[in-house]
């Protein structure tokens, strides 16, 4: 008498699975670029907020009278900052939030380099919201660009 022999089932792994693997590949390559971006973005802030134009333009926003008018004592720049930085041109262009003990503002301010020294050439704020809002330049008459 002969015995057939059934075949055993095999399991397999949850990872073999062509369409879990191809899952879990795409989850990996999903947090890896978060983690890349996320890593991009804060040493390029970190660049910027320690560069010598974004810290003059700083230092030019907290001691300028028509800012502290607005705004009031106390200024501190927001932790985000936009901006860039041609060094080759002697140009920087930033755009912020400052905030004061009477109130914040849009800052826009451009610093150029002249003779090695980096001088805030236009700085504005943006005052209120964007339908009611102002304008106040107080430095430099005309925006960067027009």
């Amino acid at each position: 008498m002969s015995e057939t022999l059934k075949p055993v089932p095999t399991k397999t792994r949850w990872y073999h699975d062509r369409g879990t693997s191809l899952a879990v590949g795409v989850i990996i390559l999903v947090f890896i670029s978060a983690i890349g971006l996320t890593l991009g973005v804060g040493v390029n802030l970190w660049l910027t907020k320690r560069s010598e134009p974004y810290r003059e333009a700083v230092a030019v926003l907290t001691q300028h009278p028509e800012a502290q008018k607005h705004l009031g004592g106390g200024i501190e720049p927001s932790f985000f900052v936009m901006g860039e930085i041609d060094r080759g041109a002697g140009v920087a262009d930033f755009v912020f939030e400052a905030k004061g003990g009477a109130g914040a503002a849009g800052v826009r301010a451009r610093v150029e380099q002249t003779n090695g020294t980096w001088v805030v050439t236009y700085m504005d704020l943006g005052l209120g919201d964007a339908e009611t809002g102002q304008t106040v330049a107080i430095i430099g008459e005309t925006p960067p660009g027009q």
